[in-house]
């Protein structure tokens, strides 16, 4: 999995989340939260279906975050 931040702005970007399905099914996935820090994303949709044996993304929500952010955890 991973997560990719598209700034839109000097404080702000969209969050694109990243699946990698190595399964021959697909499968559901629940974004529970994006936070950076203590900023937390706002979440616009949550549920990602990762397809069978490729990459699936899936634009999560905004977040607040500056131009030298580093760290961005993400709770599946």
């Amino acid at each position: 999995m991973s997560v990719v931040v598209d700034q839109r702005s000097e404080f702000s970007g969209k969050i694109t989340v990243y699946a990698w399905n190595r399964d021959k099914e697909k499968h559901a996935i629940k974004i529970q939260g994006v936070s950076s820090g203590y900023r937390k994303a706002i979440i616009e949709r949550s549920e990602l279906v990762a397809v069978a044996d490729d990459r699936t993304g899936l634009e999560v929500g905004t977040l607040e975050v500056s131009s030298y952010a580093t760290f961005i955890e993400v709770v599946t």
